[in-house]
């Protein structure tokens, strides 16, 4: 089972958003990492076949350009912001996807039942649409993937709106499609995919810049991630470096931590880095770090 990407490209009138991607992708969970705008939302339209560009995409010799009927049938795919009716009722939004997908009203029925309890919306089935939360859109979302028990699951942000409880629920459930199902899944939100990823694709402006598992990425920044605690005045003249990771304020001064290719100040000790040090040393700037007073 392969997903196999050539020579993809897509421009939008003078602006290259995609550039020459090249990817074999097999079972597992694959996470595309990047900032907002980096193009990974137009890649995965480019997978689903929503959108049109240059270069071959193929799942097991089944070619999306020339036999896309064949290969939609094997993709689930959630969109960054996905439609829906909102009078319908969460079976009755559900129930029409699955008409949509071509499924039988006794599987879908099945995997209906199977998905909401997994997902815990069991007890929404007949709420409508309108009166979920953010939250529950989104598993909502997820589900309405899933229905045809897809081959290729692209999932684009999809833990946007969730809480931390319900981000835990969606990745340990993710994590057991991983055996059977090629995952990909979009974000820019580190903590999503740093336990559950068999390897990172991190996309900037358009191009892959690097794809490996989570182990080998951080040996790239080894000997570059630093902390330090200074004085609150002192402190001032680092706080607004874009490559600060996160800064502590307590009684005794600030604890820093920060991404630097040097030592950075006298006092700073070199420690582990992981992968949100890893993406801000390729984002730096794009993305705020993390203040907690």
């Amino acid at each position: 089972m392969e997903l196999v990407l050539e020579n993809v490209s897509k421009s939008f009138k003078d602006k290259e958003a995609v550039k020459n991607i090249q990817l074999t992708l097999g079972k597992g969970i694959h996470a595309l990492l990047g900032s907002n705008g980096s193009g990974k939302t137009t890649l995965l339209r480019m997978i689903v076949g929503v959108l049109k560009g240059q270069g071959s995409i193929s799942f097991d010799d089944i070619e999306l350009n020339q036999e896309y009927d064949c290969y939609a049938s094997h993709i689930g795919y959630m969109p960054q912001h996905f439609g829906y009716y909102p009078h319908y009722t969460v079976k009755e939004f559900l129930e029409y996807m699955a008409i949509v997908k071509g499924l039988s009203k006794e599987f879908s029925e099945q995997k209906i039942i199977e998905l909401t309890k997994a997902l815990h919306l069991e007890d929404k089935l007949n709420k409508k649409m309108k009166t979920l939360s953010g939250g529950m859109l989104r598993r909502v979302g997820i589900i309405q993937s899933l229905l045809n028990e897809p081959d290729i699951l692209i999932l684009d942000e999809p833990t946007a709106g969730l809480d931390p409880k319900e981000r835990i629920v969606f990745r340990n459930f993710i994590a057991t499609l991983s055996q059977n199902t090629i995952v990909i899944l979009s974000t820019h939100i580190v903590s999503d995919i740093e336990s559950i990823a068999d390897d990172i694709m991190i996309m900037k402006e358009g191009e892959i810049i690097m794809h490996d598992c989570y182990g080998e990425l951080l040996k790239i920044i080894e000997n570059k991630v630093w902390s330090i605690t200074l004085d609150r005045e002192e402190a001032k003249g680092f706080l607004n470096n874009p490559h600060v990771v996160k800064s502590h304020h307590h009684k005794d001064g600030v604890d820093i931590r920060i991404v630097s290719d040097k030592k950075p100040h006298p006092k700073a000790k070199c420690i582990e880095p992981d992968l949100d040090d890893l993406y801000l040393y390729y984002f730096a700037g794009e993305d705020h770090h993390e203040e907690v007073d």
